[in-house]
């Protein structure tokens, strides 16, 4: 990918960024008519996003990119707070769901679940990723704050979270696919990508009916298949503890990181968290795995089974990697 990721945002002087190739936000910056959205800081300072037409993001120094950058992971994925809002930065290829859109979706199916604002997305075609403008939510996230937290409240959030769940999957799809039809981003359920495919582009699964997805397991010649369902169930998919933001008082104020959510095997639901590094708690922890085993476990009161015995079938089933 070329511009990398990380310099996808770059800042001209102190009070002005250029967004990818095609936008600028400004702070205190005069509302135009090309103005596409703004927002006030916690200080009452006013930030504006606007078009930028001139094409200048290559001529701007690429080292400006990290000033305001608060992540960035691989080649795929960077963000920056500006003006106490987020700015997702994710590679992106044709017929790939928005993020922006998942949280739309959720907002209109399971409005109980607290989502973070958005503010403005697009998708920058010349980069080939797009751009998501999130509110910040008040509170930390689990991974933070779990050292601080009591057992009770630790079993609470579990609980709220498997509920979330529960509610989420009551909508469900004939084919293991994305919100509008498109493939999921699931690693762990995925063949791996062949080895001329660039790093940073996203390989998805599906979308896949039943049948489908038996011809796409077969591929690869396993013994035996896993059990495939008629019906998949809607599922967020990540929610590890850096993905829940607490309050000080120990209540859910947010669930973030959207995009791998879709319509997945009802086992996948309460297996994931048993087998995803992205559920363990931070390096350093008395037990890094106890959210993802609490997680497991308040899965299981509302009504979902663990499968690592299928989950182990699929992943044999999906093949080894190729160096061809």
């Amino acid at each position: 990918m070329s511009p990398s990721i990380e310099t996808s945002i770059r800042k001209l002087h102190k009070d002005c960024w250029l967004i990818g190739s095609v936008m600028i936000c400004e702070r205190n910056g005069i509302e135009t008519e090309d103005c596409i959205a703004s927002w006030i800081d916690e200080s009452g300072t006013t930030f504006r996003l606007r078009e930028e037409n001139n094409h200048v993001f290559e001529s701007v120094d690429a080292s400006c990119s990290a000033q305001d950058r608060v992540h960035f992971a691989g080649t795929s994925a960077a963000v920056w707070k500006i003006g106490g809002v987020y700015f997702k930065v994710k590679s992106h290829i044709a017929l790939m769901e928005k993020e922006a859109d998942i949280i739309s979706f959720v907002q209109s199916k399971a409005p109980a679940i607290p989502l973070p604002v958005v503010i403005h997305t697009w998708v920058d075609e010349p980069l080939s990723r797009t751009f998501l403008l999130l509110k910040q939510i008040k509170g930390k996230t689990l991974a933070e704050c779990w050292p601080s937290l009591s057992p009770l409240q630790r079993t609470n959030i579990a609980t709220t979270v498997a509920r979330f769940c529960k509610l989420l999957a009551k909508t469900s799809s004939s084919r293991l696919q994305s919100v509008s039809g498109f493939g999921v981003i699931e690693s762990s359920l995925t063949k791996y990508p062949p080895p001329s495919r660039p790093s940073w582009m996203p390989y998805r699964l599906g979308p896949l009916r039943p049948t489908e997805l038996i011809t796409y397991l077969l591929e690869s010649q396993p013994d035996t298949l896993p059990s495939i369902p008629d019906t998949f169930y809607f599922y967020h998919a990540d929610l590890g503890p850096t993905n829940i933001v607490i309050s000080e008082t120990g209540s859910i104020e947010g669930i973030l990181d959207w995009e791998s959510a879709g319509y997945y095997p009802w086992f996948w639901i309460a297996t994931k968290p048993l087998v995803s590094a992205g559920f363990n708690l931070p390096a350093g922890s008395e037990d890094r795995y106890a959210w993802a085993e609490l997680l497991t476990s308040a899965l299981k009161l509302e009504g979902f089974e663990q499968a690592l015995d299928q989950f182990r079938v699929w992943k044999n089933a999906l093949g080894s990697r190729s160096t061809a």
